[in-house]
């Protein structure tokens, strides 16, 4: 006797499973060993249908994922029939009672995130855990892990925890995340000799850190949401080298006490408002004081190993107080007050500066810092580039949203990258002469891009939301490899010059309504991408090197100006207004056509395209697929939302694997019985009757055919190649008895999915 077992999750699940076991005979089913259904669900999606222990024994990890969010676990009753399970992750959820992992041996890792757990009893049986994560439950007393020898890393914050006691005596813990409960200090963390991570959320009962100095092995300190509670036994901590503030009330640095071994100080997010009782710290690394309310530098220490100082996000209006930093290599002061950044000349190591959305005028005082490599200064109010002359290692130079006017003079900057933007001007002549190796341009004016000349270095062009009065002219760029323009708006285009090494052409989106070019200026291009603009005529001919050319929503009522490109493998017309395919010729190498949303109603003038094996026809006014046969190496072929009646057309089609032809009105499947590789069908949506034509076919995999007239599913049964690792979808028809109480299960025993 056949089982029925159905799991309906609404807009999640709506499978229909088989388990094919006797319940006269004994055979346990996942219900009766998981009584929760979700977790059922959990272990059949790794085991499908067979509950047997031995399958059982191949389950290693069982997670609940973002997939299932809207539903909850329970019960873990069961959990013990998966002998060999490692990991096991159900956050949020239900559960209350863990004593069924108890008889989870193997488990190393557990994580119950907000649930609803009390007792961690069943902990003491887990010999070989080494990660839990039990934070946001409802526990009280930590005892349970007293001792515990193998775990190395323990979340408990958020409980309603009234001490620490319990975490004690565990020798391999290396990390420890606390916080929530109405514990006041931190004397219960005690013989833990391997703790090196202490992170603190949500301390607000903490009143002070006494206990910590207990912690002698502890490198990284966290507190998140720190109110001020006195920073006890810190200094105590000899390996301590770490130490960071997220969130927190410190207005100045009197209450972090010296701690010389320190490398990495982070106070973000708070309300620091200056340096004053800054202690020593002379083996500084990393200073992070970013997203605060610091006014003023003074009183800051000198440190002379400091190589990261990020001071973003601030009310600084001046650099006055800040110390002598020789190894200093990174400054980000983005997001202050600044109107000069002088001081920062004083800093011989510096190789990245960031001072984007200041109020600086100029970028006078870096001219002497001989490795300074990188400079950010978006938003500010820069008129001129005087102080950056004589900088011999600058890579990266931006300057988005400054009022630049003239490029005069630029020549003498050595700099491989300049981005621009919320610029006005005649032309980019001034750039003519530098080394420059990439130009990025956004949200400006230009009235005249071309006359390049003396830039032999330059590779990509990149212009976003630009306006262009005039494109074209003379010059030469004998290095450039791209040319991107995106959503730009250009009034005029000229001849491009001749850029013998250009591979990637990009006009996306730039209202063009003609355009033409040929390979003769550009023999080594191989992409060109014309795609959403207004295009109603193009000409592309004659490349001997072109790959791929995207024509994708433009205006287009015939392709007859693409031809004579023998490599074109990849072209996409897709949102156009074709009526056919007739006018591509002379595209030999052509495998990949796409030429969705047109309205294309005839196959018939489609010229010869031996090499073709992805044909994309979606969205079209198609009634027949004759014409296609012009195609003989297709393999896989779309043609949604038409208008077939059938698929007459393709059966000389031997090449053939898939066939996409959902919302159309075919009622024969005939054409694809003799096509010895097809194996996926998706046709839902159609009027077929009948599926006696699939009966034979020795590879079939995939039948999508919702919403069709089936009734009968005989000929798939009696297709004894559709079996394990195929798929049947075959809901909304109107299914016979026998097809259902006979013919689904009998296809489901043999491996098939079945879905109806």
């Amino acid at each position: 006797m056949m089982r029925l077992v159905v799991r309906c999750l609404p807009l999640i699940i709506t499978m229909v499973f088989f388990s094919g076991c006797d319940t006269d005979d004994g055979c346990n089913c996942g219900s009766d060993l998981f009584p929760d259904p979700l977790l059922e669900l959990l272990v059949r999606e790794q085991v499908g249908n067979d509950f047997s222990p031995e399958a059982l024994a191949t389950i290693t990890e069982i997670e609940l994922n973002s997939y299932y969010n809207q539903y909850s676990i329970r019960d873990l009753t069961g959990i013990g029939n998966l002998p060999n399970l490692t990991a096991l992750s159900i956050p949020y959820g239900e559960v209350e009672d863990i004593s069924p992992l108890a008889d989870c041996p193997e488990l190393t890792s557990l994580s119950l995130h907000s649930n609803q757990v009390r007792d961690l009893s069943a902990i003491r049986m887990l010999f070989r855990l080494k990660t839990l994560s039990i934070s946001y439950n409802q526990i009280t007393d930590l005892n349970p892990l007293l001792g515990h020898t193998t775990l190395e890393r323990l979340y408990v914050y958020g409980n309603p925890l009234p001490s620490l006691a319990g975490i004690s005596a565990m020798p391999s813990l290396e990390r420890l995340v606390i916080g929530g409960g109405s514990y006041t200090d931190l004397s219960g963390l005690h013989d833990l000799p391997s703790l090196r991570e202490l992170s603190f959320r949500d301390i607000d009962s903490l009143e002070s850190t006494t206990g910590i100095e207990n912690l002698t092995s502890l490198q990284s300190i966290d507190f998140d949401d720190y109110d001020g509670v006195p920073l006890d036994g810190l200094s105590e901590l000899p390996q301590l080298t770490t130490l960071r503030f997220y969130d927190y009330a410190l207005v100045d640095m009197s209450a972090i006490p010296d701690l010389p071994q320190l490398t990495t100080l982070e106070i973000s997010g708070g309300s620091l408002r200056s340096f004053d009782g800054m202690g020593s710290y002379p083996n500084l690394n990393e200073l992070d004081c970013a997203n605060n309310q610091i006014v003023s530098l003074q009183g800051m220490s000198s440190m002379g190993s400091l190589k990261e100082l990020d001071l973003g996000d601030n009310a600084l209006e001046t650099l006055a107080g800040l110390p002598e930093l020789p190894q200093l290599t990174d400054l980000d002061l983005y997001g202050n007050e600044l109107v000069s950044i002088a001081e920062v000349s004083g800093l011989p190591s510096l190789v990245y500066l960031q001072v984007s959305d200041n109020n600086l005028t100029s970028l006078q005082g870096l001219s002497n810092l001989a490795y300074l490599n990188t400079i950010d200064a978006d938003n500010n109010r820069i008129t001129s580039l005087a102080g950056l002359r004589n900088l011999p290692d600058i890579s990266t130079l931006s300057l988005g949203a400054n009022p630049i006017s003239d490029l005069g003079g630029w020549e003498s900057i050595n700099v491989d990258l300049i981005y621009l933007s919320g610029i006005t001007l005649p032309g980019l002549g001034g750039l003519s002469g530098m080394n420059l190796r990439q130009l990025s341009i956004g949200d400006s004016r230009i009235d005249t891009l071309g006359g390049f000349t003396e830039m032999p270095l330059l590779e990509e062009i990149r212009l976003y939301y630009v306006d262009i009065d005039v494109l074209g002219g003379g010059g030469s760029l004998p290095a450039l490899t791209e040319l991107n323009f995106y959503s730009c708006f250009i009034n005029e285009m000229t001849s491009i010059p001749s850029l013998p090494s250009l591979r990637e052409i990009d006009f996306v989106s730039c209202w063009i309504r003609e355009f033409s070019i040929d390979g003769t200026d550009f023999p080594l291009l191989s992409s060109l991408d014309l795609s959403d603009n207004g295009l109603e005529t193009v000409e592309i001919t004659d490349f001997d090197s072109l790959v791929t050319v995207d024509l994708s929503n433009n205006c287009l009522t015939s392709l007859t100006g693409i031809h004579d490109l023998p490599s074109l493998t990849s072209l996409y017309v897709s949102e156009n207004e074709l009526t056919g395919l007739d006018g591509l010729t002379n595209l030999p190498g052509l495998t990949h056509l796409e030429a969705d949303n047109n309205l294309i109603n005839t196959l018939e003038t489609m010229p010869a395209l031996p090499m073709l094996t992805y044909l994309s026809l979606n969205g079209n006014a198609l009634t027949s697929l004759s014409g296609v046969e012009q195609c003989p190496k297709i393999t896989s072929l779309g043609a949604y939302d038409n208008r077939l009646a059938s698929l007459a057309g393709i059966e000389t089609l031997d090449s053939l694997f898939s066939i996409g032809v959902g919302g159309n009105e075919i009622v024969d499947l005939s054409a694809v019985a003799d096509l010895p590789n097809f194996h996926s069908l998706y046709a839902n949506d159609n009027k077929i009757v009948s599926l006696e034509p699939l009966a034979e076919m020795p590879e079939l995999l995939l039948l999508l055919l919702e919403n069709n007239q089936i009734q009968d599913l005989s000929p798939i049964v009696s297709n004894s190649s559709f079996g394990e690792f195929s798929e049947l979808r075959i809901r909304y028809n109107p299914l016979s008895q026998q097809s259902i109480n006979e013919y689904i299960p009998a296809l489901v025993e043999r491996g098939v999915y079945v879905s109806y």
